[in-house]
């Protein structure tokens, strides 16, 4: 999907998200709603689609040594970004589609089941940002 869908569809969420919770301030959502872009960053580079950029690993990190609501709602950000990048059509699924895991000390895509390896890989990383977010909501 193409980066203004990405952010439209982020400001709609999180508007969304912002209507039905009296713990999320408009203002508390501009973030994460930038964050949406965060996984095409490197998009003209020849890592674009790494594991890093198109995950939650990093903010999950942060999350973990500070877990604050802004964080959760950028992991839901880039959770976002990753369910909105996901491609149900097998035949669709090549090229730039496939997430670049390491291996062997360079980013190389996955061989044989690349395809369903990535989609697995964004839908894990999108439920895992819900996730986040449910239980840091649960907290507060």
């Amino acid at each position: 999907m193409d980066k203004p869908y990405h952010f439209w569809i982020g400001v709609i969420v999180f508007t969304v998200i912002n209507l039905m919770s009296s713990q999320i301030t408009i203002t508390l959502i501009a973030i994460p709603v930038a964050m949406t872009l965060f996984p095409d960053l490197d998009a003209n580079t020849p890592y674009h689609r790494n594991f890093l950029t198109h995950g939650i690993l990093v903010w999950l990190v942060v999350w973990l040594f500070n877990p604050i609501l802004l964080t959760a709602l950028v992991c839901l950000g880039v959770g976002l970004h990753c369910f909105l990048d996901i491609n149900i059509h097998s035949e669709q699924q090549k090229g730039f589609y496939l997430i670049k895991f390491r291996k062997k000390g360079l980013f190389k895509r996955f061989k044989g089941r690349q395809g369903l390896l990535s989609t697995l890989w964004l839908l894990f990383n999108f439920i895992g940002s819900v996730v986040i977010l449910v239980i840091q909501l649960k907290v507060i």
